[in-house]
């Protein structure tokens, strides 16, 4: 299936996220795009200056088929939230929702559907090199809501390519541990181990890790996750699985050191980072293999320090200093 290069009519869900916002910012400034946002949160006021604006539930299926209705592609970066007590319900709610998406994407012909999915679907003790062919084995319920969600795209492509019906381009990107600021509502950042230790930095000259800070990480840049999106919307017409990551391990302890040196320049004064010395869990270790994303013509531009001085920025803005 070819890339069309007319104009496109694009769909992203979960606009409003951590991830969405700096996606619909990078979509606005390119030429020819026309912007459909869809959110729950009815405060972003600004993103009609980028779009049009549509909040709803994606648990209703007739507002999914019209929400799709006249788009040539959708992102799907929306997910179900599953961290509490009822994650099965969860779960079976976020299958809902891939599924209403799906098949609202099907019945509109929809030239392409993109979907953000997670190394999570590997499990959380990640060991090895890790490729798109190595098994997926979820953990947490985080993961196998990823995981369900890629089976639902995967077997609605193959059904699809059965009938011959080639209308729809289905691309999953299995994404590692994305991490920067963005002007989102959404706590995301701050949860997360970069944000957690950028909110440290900016109040204090200690960073405290829970945990021995052995364990190894894949982190991405939000600015090359975006940009991926992006290519693989735009410009790639692949289709099933590709790993999204840097390529490069490090240890949780390493990042701390990197944010650590990037908040002495930027707050100018010393820091220590300290680690539990009480956690014995077996550190992960594993490498992301990325030929597969490169090969389909994307290369990260991993610039980690300037998407660290931005989260060190929005701390220090967050913590009002």
């Amino acid at each position: 299936m070819g890339v069309d290069k007319t104009p496109r009519r694009v769909l992203i869900t979960g606009a409003a996220g951590h991830i969405g916002v700096r996606l619909v910012e990078y979509l606005a400034s390119q030429p020819d795009i026309q912007l459909r946002l869809a959110t729950h949160h009815t405060t972003i006021s600004a993103f009609a200056d980028y779009g049009e604006l549509v909040t709803g539930d994606l648990l209703d299926a007739e507002f999914c088929t019209q929400l799709v209705s006249r788009c040539d592609a959708v992102v799907n970066l929306a997910s179900v939230p599953t961290q509490s007590a009822v994650d099965s319900i969860a779960i079976r709610q976020h299958d809902t929702m891939i599924t209403n998406l799906l098949r609202a994407v099907q019945s509109n012909m929809v030239r392409r559907f993109v979907h953000l999915s997670s190394i999570h679907v590997h499990g959380s003790m990640l060991q090895g090199v890790i490729t798109e062919a190595t098994p997926i084995a979820p953990t947490t319920p985080y993961g196998k809501a990823h995981a369900h969600a890629e089976e639902l795209i995967l077997r609605a492509s193959a059904d699809a390519a059965a009938l011959g019906d080639t209308s729809t381009a289905h691309l999953i990107l299995r994404c590692t541990n994305g991490f920067g600021a963005s002007n989102s509502l959404a706590q995301a950042p701050w949860s997360l181990l970069t944000g957690d230790l950028c909110l440290q930095a900016a109040a204090g000259s200690i960073l405290r890790l829970s945990t021995h800070g052995e364990h190894q990480r894949d982190f991405i840049t939000i600015s090359d996750l975006v940009q991926a999106i992006a290519f693989f919307l735009l410009q790639s017409p692949e289709t099933g699985v590709v790993l999204l990551g840097s390529g490069v391990s490090i240890t949780l302890r390493e990042m701390a050191y990197v944010i650590a040196a990037r908040a002495g320049v930027m707050f100018g004064r010393q820091y220590s980072v300290t680690c539990n010395d009480n956690d014995y869990e077996i550190p992960t270790r594993y490498r992301l293999d990325t030929r597969h994303l490169r090969e389909c013509g994307f290369v990260p531009v991993n610039e980690v320090d300037r998407e660290i001085d931005l989260l060190l920025a929005a701390a220090a803005r967050r913590l009002g200093r």
